[in-house]
C-alpha cells in the first residue's frame, strides 16, 4: 500500500517535470543563460527521477525552440526547417553552445 502510494506520487512529480519542461519559453529580454539552466535543470530533475527523455537531444531542442521570444523566431525557424528531416542534427549542447 505504501509503495504504491509513493509510485502514483513520482508519477505525478514526473508529469509535473514534463509539463514544466513543454510549457517553459523565454520572454523578450530575458537572459539566454538562465532559460537554458531552467530546461537542464529540469532535464536532470527528470533523470534523477529514472525518467528517460525519447530521444531527448531532439525533444530537448525542440523545446529550446518553441521556447524562444519572437525576436529569434527566423533563428529557430531556420534550424527547424534544417531538422525536419534529420531531427538528430542538432545535439541539445550543440544549440546550447550556439546560443550563449
Amino acid at each position: 500500500m505504501l509503495a504504491h502510494l509513493y509510485q502514483v506520487r513520482d508519477e505525478a512529480h514526473v508529469a509535473y517535470l514534463h509539463n514544466q519542461l513543454e510549457s517553459e519559453h523565454m520572454n523578450e529580454g530575458d537572459p539566454m543563460d538562465s532559460f537554458l539552466i531552467k530546461i537542464k535543470d529540469l532535464k536532470e530533475q527528470l533523470i534523477a527521477a529514472n525518467q528517460i527523455l525519447s530521444a531527448p537531444d531532439s525533444t530537448l531542442v525542440q523545446i529550446v525552440l518553441n521556447g524562444l521570444p519572437y525576436s529569434y523566431q527566423s533563428f529557430a525557424s531556420t534550424l527547424k526547417l534544417m531538422m525536419k528531416g534529420n531531427p538528430n542534427a542538432l545535439l541539445f549542447e550543440e544549440l546550447v553552445s550556439v546560443l550563449l
